[in-house]
């Protein structure tokens, strides 16, 4: 393994449709979610647009008739957009968010700008924090007890926003949250009262699961989550919504409501449209993510500085709640050989690497005269991305825990991360060229260094510098 890989790759949070200003598409391999293309230029959604929505004339502003796809062989409909209002005034009802962690909190924060919110999470320390963070936000209640608030009986709309990751062994959807949450809600709901799946789900998930509501009146539908931790452009309210309703009913209902917080909705034909278009964004990017990584590995035994016709960064591996999960949302009634390959080849990479780490841990420790009978290594970066404390499917954690098994000592520099499993390296030693370079083997960079970082990284006389990324 060359301890520093360069290359030409570089990256961004851009979808496969969205493009550069010299006309390539980027793709960002250490980010969890996409947010910032046009959607009305996103050729799978774009498939089957509802082309038949109606709604009432002050909640929804006429649409425009966007641009035909490029891609011809896939058939398309007549598109509609819905826009909302700049002037339209705050509708007065209720809003329950079912789960209140990273996407139920940005829902909460949107929805408030025009309903009373009522969010409500099993968890009372979560609630805490949330009154502190939000304290001045009067249209937002927390509570983690539905009796808490007589309005969880009385909403308009309900957003199941609650987390679907993976079983213990990573092979499959663990179903457990959703479930527990419909039970929940389907218990609650009122005829007339709206309710949308938020959370990433397995194709016809929301049919299967949620569609006897239908039968007590209730309106359901779902609507991707698309939020980019650590990014605060494009703000949440103008990254283009897709909502799809199992009925007109409830895609009307539901185009209603979102417009009146989001600037662009995107009404689709059916829940199974809406539940693919985030598969299909997510996964895409883990096949280029696992296929540019096995490149720069092949480059890197040969001693090539890789020069793609796209961009790119290789990478440790993706993490968070979304890429490294969702091809298993698809795998659950879909054959996706290729995907399959990818997603193992995604799950087996921060192991094999660690393997490179502790040997070369091992080699150095035997060349320097650094007391200790086994080897240390630092991980810069330990977050699933940089500026997140969120250790969700982060590849960092399986490299430690590897190197850890490989008899390798393992501490970590992260501001944002917090963890008892792990020494933290105070920021003051960090800083400390000399002090940090007599304490460690190897440095593993797996965070785009800062040029503070970086300073001191090429300032260590002793230490292996292993860099991950660019």
């Amino acid at each position: 393994m060359t301890p520093v890989l360069k290359s030409h790759f570089s990256a961004s949070s851009q979808t496969p449709s969205s493009t550069s200003s010299s006309g390539s598409a980027e793709i960002s391999e250490d980010e969890d979610d996409l947010d910032t293309e046009d959607l009305s230029d996103f050729h799978f959604s774009a498939m089957q647009r509802c082309p038949s929505l109606t709604a009432s004339q002050d909640s929804l502003s006429p649409s425009p008739t966007p641009s035909p796809s490029k891609l011809s062989f896939f058939p398309t409909e007549t598109e509609h957009v819905a826009t909302a209002k700049a002037d339209k005034p705050a509708t007065y009802g209720t809003v329950l968010v079912v789960g209140v962690g990273f996407v139920g909190a940005h829902l909460m924060e949107r929805f408030s700008s025009a309903y009373e919110v009522v969010a409500f999470d099993v968890s009372e320390i979560r609630c805490q924090y949330l009154r502190k963070v939000h304290c001045n936000n009067p249209n937002v209640t927390f509570i983690s007890d539905l009796d808490a608030d007589e309005r969880t009986k009385s909403f308009d709309l309900c957003l199941v926003s609650v987390p679907t990751l993976l079983t213990a062994d990573l092979s499959q959807v663990d179903q457990t949250h959703i479930r527990s949450a419909f039970n929940m809600v389907s218990r609650i709901a009122q005829p007339g009262s709206t309710v949308v799946v938020e959370s990433s789900v397995t194709v016809g998930m929301t049919r299967e699961l949620f569609s006897p509501l239908l039968a007590k009146g209730v309106n359901v539908g779902f609507s991707p989550e698309r939020v980019d931790p650590g990014h605060t452009f494009p703000a949440f309210e103008d990254i283009p919504k897709v909502v799809s309703g199992l009925n007109q009913t409830s895609l009307e209902r539901i185009t209603e409501l979102y417009s009146r917080v989001f600037n662009t909705v995107m009404p689709v034909s059916k829940p199974e449209v809406a539940e693919f278009t985030k598969l299909y964004e997510s996964c895409q990017r883990l096949v280029n993510i696992a296929y540019v990584n096995e490149i720069a590995d092949a480059c890197a035994k040969h001693g090539v500085d890789p020069f793609g016709f796209m961009p790119y960064t290789p990478s440790l591996g993706a993490g968070g709640h979304c890429i490294p999960v969702n091809p298993f949302y698809l795998f659950a009634n879909c054959g996706f050989p290729l995907l399959r390959s990818a997603a193992l080849a995604h799950q087996q990479r921060p192991a094999a690497k660690a393997y490179e780490v502790a040997q070369i841990a091992w080699e150095n420790l035997k060349l320097t005269s650094r007391a200790g009978d086994k080897p240390n290594v630092a991980i810069v970066g330990m977050g699933f991305k940089r500026g997140e404390a969120s250790l969700a499917y982060a590849p960092t954690v399986t490299l430690a825990d590897k190197l850890t098994e490989l008899d390798v000592e393992v501490s970590y520099i992260d501001e944002f991360v917090t963890s008892d499993k792990w020494a933290k390296v105070p920021s003051s030693t960090f800083q400390n060229a000399e002090l940090f370079d007599s304490m460690f083997d190897a440095v593993v960079v797996v965070q785009k260094p800062i040029a503070s970082e970086l300073a001191v990284l090429e300032k260590l006389p002793s230490a292996k510098v292993i860099y991950f990324t660019k």
